[in-house]
C-alpha cells in the first residue's frame, strides 16, 4: 500500500524496488482525505538494449 499526499498542491512519490516489469496496473483506492482525486504518472526506462 502506496501512501498518497493529503494536500492539492502535494506530491507523493513512490518508488518500486525491484522494479517492476508489467504490460498492465491496476490502482485501487482505499481511502481519501475530503473529495477522492486520483491523478498520477508511471516513469521507466527500455528494457531493450540499444542497437
Amino acid at each position: 500500500i502506496f501512501e498518497g499526499n493529503s494536500e492539492h498542491d502535494e506530491e507523493a512519490l513512490s518508488v518500486f524496488d525491484p522494479p517492476l516489469f508489467t504490460r498492465f496496473i491496476r490502482i485501487h483506492p482505499k481511502g481519501w482525505v475530503n473529495d477522492i482525486a486520483l491523478r498520477l504518472e508511471f516513469l521507466g526506462c527500455d528494457t531493450q538494449p540499444a542497437l
